[in-house]
């Protein structure tokens, strides 16, 4: 007789690594019908709130076009870039407002949230801050003038340029903890660097790097971490502040093009402030 080949015993799967793999197929199989279950589909998206979606886009692609003609403008036709975003911000702002506040329940907003804005808006949630501006907080910030920025003494390009930022979002720098916060920022390394990079296309007329610099900032600004240290040391007020200041330009439906467009057209306001810097 034969003798039968010998077992390998590591060869053979364990019964641990049969129940895992039966947990896995089970798994596998019912993933369709909870992401189904989450996810709303299209019958139950009310026309209405398609035909929103539709004219969102539209306002969107607006205020995509103003930060364009924002960057090609640069600080050659500053003044002219500047009376051209006040005069369409008002347009837009109210407009969006308008559709959002009288055409959409604010229960369909999600719906209009692009995936690229779902962190930010999930990072709202808990403060419960609305998602868009009322139509009274579009006609303030219409009738607003831009951010006075100016260098305080010893400041560099960089953290006049984060003071900047933080006046977009309706800060003022004699606000209590205000300082303490920026210095904190600055310690980020990411926001470091995009703080430097944004300096450094400034520098050589880059506006449209620029651009990237600034959506890639306030990415950061308004990201976990450093939403965190806002709150911790300016309080929880502080952080619905920038929040709102988020919110007055729509960036949770139309991203970060229009409140980089606020940021350039500020920039170049504040030319003649920061000018030294730039040298």
């Amino acid at each position: 007789m034969v003798a039968a080949p010998p077992v390998d015993k590591d060869a053979r799967p364990s019964r641990r690594a049969a129940v895992r793999f039966v947990a896995a197929v089970v798994g596998a199989a019912a993933w369709p019908r909870c992401a189904a279950a989450q996810w709303p589909k299209i019958s139950e998206i009310s026309q209405a709130s398609l035909n929103a979606r539709r004219d969102m886009g539209r306002l969107v692609w607006q205020a995509d076009n103003l930060l364009r003609q924002t960057v090609a403008d640069g600080d050659e036709r500053a003044s002219a870039a500047v009376r051209r975003f006040r005069a369409e911000r008002a347009a837009i702002s109210r407009n969006m407002a308008a559709l959002l506040n009288s055409r959409v329940s604010e229960d369909d907003w999600p719906l209009l949230v692009p995936p690229s804005q779902i962190e930010l808006q999930m990072a709202m949630q808990p403060l419960a801050i609305r998602l868009a501006p009322s139509g009274a907080a579009v006609e303030a910030a219409a009738a607003s003038p831009l951010p006075a920025i100016a260098a305080a003494q010893g400041d560099t390009l960089a953290d006049t340029l984060l003071v900047l930022i933080f006046g977009c979002l309706g800060f003022e720098r004699a606000g209590p903890g205000l300082d303490g916060l920026l210095a904190r920022l600055k310690q980020d390394t990411a926001l470091r660097s995009a703080l430097d990079n944004l300096a450094g296309a400034l520098r050589l007329r880059r506006y449209g790097i620029a651009a990237f610099e600034i959506e890639r900032l306030m990415r950061l600004v308004t990201g976990p971490a450093n939403a965190a240290a806002i709150a911790e040391l300016i309080g929880k007020d502080g952080l619905r502040t920038a929040y709102a200041g988020v919110v007055l330009y729509f960036v949770p439906f139309a991203g970060w093009g229009y409140f980089t467009a606020y940021v350039l057209a500020t920039l170049y306001d504040s030319r003649e402030a920061i000018g030294p810097l730039l040298r």
